[in-house]
């Protein structure tokens, strides 16, 4: 336990030496972020630095296992409610503890890990689509994106009044950190936005005009 603690209170005072007061200044009586975050609590992901390095008052996090907005309604609520963040992110990954765990005999868990794993596994399976787990090397992947798609549906009818009329965009998107998807480890790929998954569909649209087509051809694709 001292060597964790030892650590923690190490990366803090290198963490501090930013000139953080210049930066919380403007915001330290109200957050502004523009996007709400909900990813799995895997600790392989590196939090909100995956997608930049200052991530203050950019994105409103939400955390749990299997990147559910079930499970953290509320707090998904907030941000895109209170807050009024035009972008949700919903951010799955490659290699989910809590995707394969779904798929086996979890009776013996806590009743909060089986609450949640409940919400999971019935919501893959209500899907109607089958991925053959002994032969395809690739089908708990292809669930893990199902299981973003998933909560990309429910987004859109829970705030279907805000992404009618433009001022939210739900974004699906999955963090490869095994390489499914030969790329880079811990690329991010986008696989939907507001129910769209035609991968040349989502190419062609308005929020992606101000990325160079190379890359959108390379980040911008499905498993399934």
């Amino acid at each position: 336990i001292s060597k964790i603690v030892k650590k923690l209170v190490a990366g803090n005072q290198k963490f501090i030496k930013k000139k953080l007061k210049e930066v919380y200044a403007p915001i330290l009586k109200k957050q502004t972020p523009q996007i709400t975050l909900v990813m799995c609590s895997d600790s392989r992901l590196a939090a909100t630095g995956t997608f930049m390095e200052d991530t203050i008052n950019h994105i409103f996090t939400i955390r749990n296992i299997g990147n559910q907005i079930k499970t953290s309604e509320g707090s998904v609520d907030f941000g895109v409610l209170k807050l009024k963040t035009p972008v949700l992110i919903i951010l799955g990954h490659t290699c989910c503890s809590a995707v394969k765990k779904s798929f086996e005999n979890y009776s013996n868990e806590t009743d909060g890990i089986k609450k949640e794993l409940n919400i999971l596994s019935r919501g893959i399976k209500s899907s109607g689509l089958e991925f053959d787990l002994e032969k395809d090397g690739r089908a708990y992947e292809k669930y893990a994106e199902m299981n973003v798609d998933l909560q990309v549906d429910y987004a859109i009818e829970k705030y279907s009044d805000l992404v009618k009329s433009g001022e939210l965009a739900i974004l699906g998107m999955v963090v490869d950190i095994n390489e499914t998807f030969k790329g880079s480890t811990s690329e991010i790929y986008i696989t939907n936005l507001n129910g769209v998954r035609n991968a040349e569909e989502i190419r062609k649209m308005e929020a992606f005009s101000e990325i160079d087509s190379d890359i959108k051809d390379k980040i911008i694709r499905t498993l399934y």
